[in-house]
């Protein structure tokens, strides 16, 4: 049976799957739902719905279809989790009777291996097969690798020759990362460290950022890589570094920076409107990368209330700011703000505090006229 769900659309913050927490599957028998367990589940690719995969599995003896729970003539095949909705992607679609199909080169033509093959490509077989009625490709084609550039060929063999496949400094860590896995943007390693502690022997803490560039993302203004893909680059790197150090994928701490301002805007310019085209270009201003494909995300980036003026100083339909305060948390800054930890990235709010009762150069609160100088 296949699963196909929208990878990467979990809640990237939500815990791991511990113990009972993981997925139940269970058959209805004579109205009772019967668990199955290893002795009846042959294979499951799904890593508790966090990824597509074909789950294979035996019906037992005591399945019924003369059920009343549920409609009857079918099998009712059940799957059940403990945890909250947005730990699981979305599901797009369920199939029976699937089987993965991989690709072989015949001297075919290889274009399609960039971008993948189309769904319902393929439609039969080329030789027919009396048990099989028909053949459907709902889903494109996934894991293609067009043909190596000269240059990516040279910059592979030169990190393998520099690394031999081992994971002992922190570059090494850093360039086996972004080689096997293509869907990471940038790997941040971190020695003697764990989640919580920057004096831990023995762990290697590594931060990872997916590439977002015409991917779907939970939330592009704090983009996070998938419970699935921490664990597929986990389990690799602690095969190819020493027994004696644990390695530990994590997502960066993002640190929300909220904007506090009063702001006069040039005569002619609408206020409500206005305030939220502000609003949207100091988002810009924090978080280029959700608004620009060139933009990257960078670690230890301090915010200066300096570039903060300069910049909205300079937008066409702003007069005047005063009173400018950068928030993060608790802390209510009048010079700067700076991450927490070497984990953190500074991002903006989504809403910013923005107000248009400014005061006028005798203090006096003013609404209609600009300060005169």
């Amino acid at each position: 049976m296949l699963v196909q769900v929208l990878e990467g659309s979990e809640n990237p913050q939500t815990n791991s799957f511990t113990g009972k927490q993981k997925v139940e599957w269970s058959v209805l028998c004579n109205n009772y739902w019967k668990v199955l367990d290893s002795d009846f589940m042959i294979s499951n690719e799904t890593d508790n719905f966090l990824k597509s995969g074909i789950v294979k599995f035996s019906i037992p003896r005591e399945a019924t279809s003369t059920n009343t729970l549920l409609p009857g003539k079918l099998v009712w095949i059940k799957a059940k989790i403990h945890k909250n909705f947005d730990a699981v992607c979305q599901t797009i679609s369920i199939r029976s009777q699937a089987v993965l199909a991989e690709f072989l080169d015949n001297n075919n033509e290889l274009s399609h291996l960039e971008n993948g093959l189309g769904a319902k490509t393929i439609s039969k077989l080329i030789e027919r097969v009396a048990t099989v009625k028909s053949v459907s490709q709902p889903f494109n084609s996934f894991d293609g690798k067009p043909q190596e550039s000269d240059e990516a060929y040279y910059r592979r063999i030169s990190e393998r020759l520099r690394h031999k496949n081992r994971a002992i400094t922190l570059w090494d860590y850093e360039h086996i990362i972004l080689q096997q896995f293509p869907e990471i943007h940038k790997v941040k390693c971190l020695s003697h460290s764990y989640e919580n502690s920057f004096l831990s022997p023995g762990n290697v803490l590594i931060v990872v950022i997916p590439d977002i560039v015409n991917k779907n993302v939970f939330d592009i203004y704090q983009p996070r890589v998938s419970k699935t893909t921490l664990n597929s680059i986990q389990n690799w790197v602690n095969k190819l570094n020493t027994l004696h150090v644990n390695a530990k994928i994590i997502n960066p701490d993002y640190e929300e920076v909220t904007v506090e301002l009063k702001v006069k805007f040039h005569k002619g310019f609408d206020e409500n409107y206005y305030t939220k085209i502000l609003n949207k270009d100091i988002t810009k201003l924090l978080s280029p990368w959700a608004f620009e494909d060139s933009a990257s995300i960078e670690f230890g980036i301090t915010l200066y209330r300096s570039t903060v003026i300069n910049y909205i100083e300079a937008l066409e339909y702003v007069d005047y700011i005063e009173d400018v305060k950068l928030i993060k948390g608790d802390e209510i800054s009048i010079t700067n703000v700076a991450p927490s930890s070497p984990t953190a990235i500074l991002v903006s709010a989504k809403e910013h505090t923005i107000s248009t009762k400014v005061s006028s150069c005798n203090g006096v609160t003013e609404i209609e006229e600009t300060c005169q100088t």
